[in-house]
């Protein structure tokens, strides 16, 4: 089973749409997926899952510290892709949850305020030895000035992270 977080310090990055469209796409594809909200907000869970009902992906709310027991569940029922929702800060919980994943997608506004914000969530990921990407969103549909600065900005900072831009190009970042 793989387990995918979503992770951003800062807040209004589009993580929990993101996470909700990535789960969607991976249901779509065919793969059994859910989506765990560890988010008090509960953009995920409380609007978007209640909005939908029974219809796949399901979504659970789950604290961090009952993550592990979640994920276990999901395995056990047979999910095979899950995306995890968390709170815009870098909290304890968040390290919790950065143990029991394979991947971090963290959602980056084409911004050197979001880019500088970023780094406390890349040191983290980097810390527990996550593989990272770092997916830009908000972003104009023609690449423009701040989105190519973003980019560079994201590279430069030494994430050993992919940079998925517009176009749907990825370039590694880092080293």
């Amino acid at each position: 089973m793989r387990k995918i977080v979503l992770m951003q310090q800062k807040g209004g990055a589009s993580k929990s749409s993101l996470c909700i469209h990535l789960a969607v796409a991976s249901e779509q594809a065919g793969y059994k997926t859910a989506v765990i909200d560890t988010d008090p907000q509960g953009s995920a869970s409380a609007v978007w899952g209640a909005a939908r009902g029974d219809v796949a992906p399901p979504v659970a709310a789950v604290i961090a510290a009952e993550l592990k027991d979640a994920l276990d569940a999901a395995e056990a029922d047979g999910y095979r892709v899950i995306f995890i929702d968390t709170p815009p800060h870098t909290a304890p919980a968040i390290e919790r949850v950065v143990k029991f994943v394979d991947l971090a997608i963290v959602p980056v506004q084409p911004s050197i305020l979001d880019v500088a914000a970023t780094q406390n969530t890349v040191d983290l990921l980097r810390a527990a030895k996550v593989p990272t990407i770092a997916v830009l969103t908000r972003a104009p549909p023609r690449q423009d000035e701040e989105t190519l600065e973003t980019e560079k900005a994201l590279k430069g900072r030494g994430s050993e992270s992919a940079v998925f831009g517009l176009h749907g190009r990825a370039e590694t970042a880092g080293p």
